[in-house]
């Protein structure tokens, strides 16, 4: 680690009942590992959003896995950042990779809860390992 960067750790609690021990490290120009967020806190997701668009390359997008598709938080991210952002369902991040992924696991639809846990693990595994760099979680 770097002297003007700062860790973060963070605890995320997944619909699945899995506890995750999140760290990530950043300065004013970057982002590695991912932050975690609630949706309520659309202003700090928008301001980190605003961080990872500093460090991509020009024809880069960031990727946005979503597990609902009727929640509003990637519709609002997507009409935010328009272009820069590339929605997909996390149940097809299966084969995806960039530097940087929007992760959304946040109540996922009733239906996908009754999914068996390691169903639900390997889901969650395949959509942390999209990114290189890291990114956001919600």
């Amino acid at each position: 680690m770097v002297a003007n960067q700062k860790e973060v750790q963070a605890n995320l609690h997944t619909p699945g009942k899995f506890e995750f021990n999140i760290h990530s490290w950043e300065d004013e120009n970057e982002i590695r590992g991912f932050k975690v967020y609630q949706d309520s806190e659309f202003d700090k997701i928008v301001e980190s959003i605003n961080k990872l668009k500093k460090s991509l390359k020009s024809e880069e997008k960031i990727g946005f896995l979503y597990a609902d598709e009727e929640k509003s938080i990637h519709k609002r991210i997507k009409e935010k950042f328009g272009d820069l952002i590339d929605v997909k369902s996390i149940t097809d991040a299966q084969g995806l990779e960039g530097n940087y992924y929007i992760i959304d696991l946040n109540q996922r639809p009733q239906s996908e809860t009754k999914k068996s846990e390691q169903k639900l693990r390997d889901e969650f595994y395949t959509a942390f390992t999209r990114a290189k760099k890291g990114g956001i979680i919600i």
